[in-house]
């Protein structure tokens, strides 16, 4: 919507310059489409608005002021100063300020003069920073950076030392943060949504057979649909891009959570436990009582056992001990008595 309609009727004074135009205050919508009854709503509340102010200091364009939101009219500047929508039509700041000198406005119930003839005018330029928060100042953009950070942030503390994640998704939670400083953001919605990190980050450590992931995908996109939602504010987030990053956002969370669990789960590889069950061919005979020689993953070990076991025979790893592996048969690979007689024939 025009916001300078609004401004423009609440002003102690106001003006216009030569061939510009007012007006078009029809509300309109960022991000997101109204429906019929909503967008009944917004436009009665706006006219009512513009009604209000313009009775207050415009009491000559009451008229105007409503039909510039009901059928978003629009007129010129001589126009504007004939219904005394604008005091003043000036080239520049400066003649301005040498129209209103002296002229007399009520100010929290106290009639003020303003004496403005030969005002110093000092300018501000915007910087670089406004020019990022006016780029990133869009609630489509502000969520996707919110979701990238969550990702990212969540991808290192699960996956320590990745740095790359850790780094992208630090920044884009700031930028997001930053954004929605000016996006008058629901702090309900956002803390839905931190909760439903929580809760895919329990998934990991709590048994909860899906309940928690299923907690989180809902926390999430109640906290994504409430984000910019406020009463009388039109700004929001489109669907084309909630639904799309809910989606994706869930999937990778639980993927993530699921690729967790499941590497929880695996036997290790490496040390002592990562020996357990491995295989391994006898080198020298093993009797109860009496170590012997197994040959497990290339290496050579010293073995013990309460069975009798002879060179060649197949065993299994049990246990690990001050380097001393205990064994068992392989139940898979079985030497009988006939291949082991067999067997010696060969090697005699």
């Amino acid at each position: 919507m025009s916001a300078g309609v609004f401004v423009v009727l609440a002003a102690h004074v106001a003006a216009m310059a030569p061939n510009t135009t007012i007006g078009a205050a029809s509300p309109v919508t960022l991000g997101k489409k109204m429906g019929k009854t909503m967008k009944a709503k917004a436009f009665n509340h706006l006219a009512s608005y513009a009604r209000s102010l313009a009775e207050g200091r415009r009491q000559k364009a009451i008229d105007w002021a409503e039909q510039a939101v009901r059928k978003a009219k629009s007129i010129t500047a001589t126009k504007a100063l004939e219904i005394k929508v604008v005091d003043y039509v000036a080239d520049d700041l400066r003649q301005l300020l040498d129209q209103i000198n002296g002229r007399r406005v009520k100010v929290a119930g106290a009639t003020v003069t303003l004496n403005t003839r030969g005002a110093a005018i000092v300018e501000y330029t915007k910087g670089w920073r406004d020019d990022i928060l006016d780029l990133i100042a869009n609630p489509n953009l502000a969520y996707i950076l919110l979701t990238i950070g969550m990702m990212g942030l969540y991808f290192e503390f699960t996956n320590p030392g990745a740095v790359l994640p850790g780094v992208v998704g630090g920044i884009s939670l700031i930028l997001a943060l930053f954004s929605m400083q000016a996006l008058n953001v629901n702090w309900a919605g956002l803390a839905l949504i931190g909760l439903a990190i929580v809760l895919f980050l329990a998934e990991i450590k709590i048994t909860s057979y899906g309940m928690l992931s299923v907690g989180g995908v809902i926390s999430l996109v109640l906290g994504s649909i409430f984000l910019f939602e406020k009463p009388g504010q039109l700004v929001g987030i489109s669907l084309s891009v909630l639904i799309p990053t809910v989606v994706l956002l869930s999937g990778f969370f639980m993927a993530c959570t699921y690729l967790v669990i499941r590497a929880h789960r695996r036997q290790a590889m490496t040390g002592y436990a990562g020996m357990i069950g491995l295989p391994g061919v006898v080198k020298t005979d093993i009797v109860p009582g009496a170590e012997g020689k197994v040959l497990v993953r290339g290496e050579l070990w010293r073995a013990v056992s309460d069975n009798n076991f002879q060179v060649g025979d197949r065993v299994r790893v049990s246990r690990v001990k001050d380097l001393v592996l205990t064994v068992d048969a392989d139940e898979k690979q079985i030497i009988t008595p006939r291949r082991r007689v067999s067997r010696r024939l060969q090697r005699g």
